[in-house]
C-alpha cells in the first residue's frame, strides 16, 4: 500500500510538473501572439499612411496636371514635395541611406541642359 501510495505520489508530482511546464509554454506563445500582433498593427499603420500619401500625391498630380504655371499647380506642387519628404523620412530614416537613394533617382535622370 505504501509504494501505491509513494507511485501514485510521483505520477502526480510528474503530472504537476509537466502542467507547469505546459502552462510556461502556453504563457510564453501568448505573449509571443501578443508581440506579433502589436507588431503588425504597427507594420499596418505605416502601410496605411504610406498609401495615403501616395493617393494624395496621385490626387494633386491629377488634379491640376492642365494648370501648369498657376497658384494651384503651384500649391499642389508644395504639397506633393511635402508629402514625398514625409514619406520618405519614414521609409529612410538614416540620413545616409536617404541621400544615397535621392543621388541614385537623380543618376536616373538626364543632366540639366540651361
Amino acid at each position: 500500500m505504501l509504494c501505491i501510495s509513494l507511485s501514485q505520489l510521483r505520477e502526480a508530482r510528474e503530472e504537476r510538473i509537466a502542467a507547469q511546464e505546459a502552462s510556461a509554454i502556453a504563457v510564453e506563445a501568448r505573449n509571443t501572439a501578443l508581440s506579433a500582433q502589436e507588431k503588425t498593427e504597427v507594420a499596418y499603420q505605416n502601410i496605411k499612411e504610406a498609401v495615403k500619401a501616395f493617393a494624395g500625391i496621385t490626387y494633386f498630380q491629377s488634379v491640376t496636371r492642365n494648370d501648369m504655371g498657376t497658384e494651384r499647380a503651384q500649391e499642389a506642387w508644395l504639397q506633393i514635395n511635402d508629402e514625398l519628404n514625409k514619406l520618405l523620412k519614414r521609409i529612410l530614416p538614416d540620413p545616409n541611406e536617404l541621400s544615397r537613394f535621392i543621388q541614385d533617382l537623380n543618376g536616373r535622370l538626364p543632366n540639366k541642359t540651361n
